[in-house]
């Protein structure tokens, strides 16, 4: 009995360390696998950045005037304005969004627009 006594805080100690091991060994994996995500979310980041730039290009090309965020601040809200021609004149007609109408988010929140051609608001 005296002997089995002795070895219980070996036995304590060595399930600690053992412990502080796995532990330190998750902690970098983890630290790893979020770099890893990381990176690959900066190169998504980088390749929709230019896939909006090739689109505003698209729009600018067809006669569209688009004019972009500032850098380094993301743009939260849309506006558009369409100038029309009519039988009675010009109209603009004008739509402002609080969001990019995201249907993977749109169980989350909602977006809301409006969409109106009154003229002081297409001005």
């Amino acid at each position: 009995m005296q002997i089995m006594k002795s070895h219980q805080p070996f036995l304590l100690v060595f399930v600690f360390a053992l412990v502080c091991v796995l532990t330190s060994m998750a902690i970098v994996y983890t630290k790893h696998e979020a770099r890893k995500l990381f990176v690959e979310l900066e190169t998504l980041t980088r390749e929709r950045d230019e896939l909006n730039i090739e689109w505003g290009q698209l729009l600018e090309d067809s006669g569209v005037h688009v004019t972009y965020g500032v850098m380094g601040l993301k743009t939260h809200t849309k506006a558009t304005l369409v100038v029309r021609r009519e039988h009675d004149g010009i109209r603009n007609y004008c739509h402002i969004g609080t969001g990019n109408y995201n249907s993977k988010t749109a169980r989350l929140y909602t977006d809301l627009g409006l969409m109106t051609c009154r003229p002081e608001l297409g001005r």
